[in-house]
């Protein structure tokens, strides 16, 4: 069967949690999942995190949190292609039903990851009998990541605790 590849994108809340949501349905249905977390990533911090780890699920982070600066850009780059390399390497072995690629878009519109060669692997993902379908997930998905894309989904904020200003993340909610 083809894989499919779909992106959830846009300013909106809820790219991971409808990514996780995939991969908690895909687990009860016998599926083997994994996730690779780009950017964001404290292994432990998340609630997401802790449950995977708790059920078996592959949870895997390459980055350095959010850059801040010109300085944690290397730093970041280098995580960023271990994570791809990562990707390609569980895509390949066959084991995966379903791959989350959390925040890669980030790494692609900062150029951490070279989209042409991220595309290139996306085509060769949808010429494999079996391979694992995609979900990638981020802000700012290119136009040419959409349209490699089987599926796009955006999410789009029309109101937000945070905005009042009086509400900070809450367990259970964020994390």
């Amino acid at each position: 069967m083809k894989p499919l590849v779909l992106v959830y994108t846009g300013d909106g809340k809820g790219k991971t949690t409808a990514a996780l949501g995939c991969v908690f349905r895909a687990l009860g249905s016998g599926g083997r999942c994994a996730v690779i977390q780009f950017i964001k990533c404290d292994a432990q911090s998340t609630g997401e995190c802790r449950m995977a780890h708790q059920i078996g699920l592959l949870w895997e982070c390459y980055g350095k949190g959010f850059l801040w600066n010109q300085e944690s850009l290397e730093p970041t780059r280098e995580e960023a292609l271990k994570g791809f390399a990562r990707a390609r390497e569980l895509a390949a072995s066959g084991q995966y039903d379903l791959m989350v690629l959390d925040e890669v878009t980030y790494a692609l519109s900062l150029g951490l990851i070279d989209e042409r060669e991220f595309l290139s692997w996306i085509s060769e993902i949808h010429e494999m009998n079996d391979g694992p379908c995609l979900i990638i997930t981020g802000r700012g998905a290119s136009m040419a990541l959409q349209t490699a894309a089987d599926t796009v989904t955006e999410m789009k904020e029309i109101k937000h605790h945070f905005k009042s200003g009086d509400i900070k993340a809450r367990k259970f909610i964020e994390f």
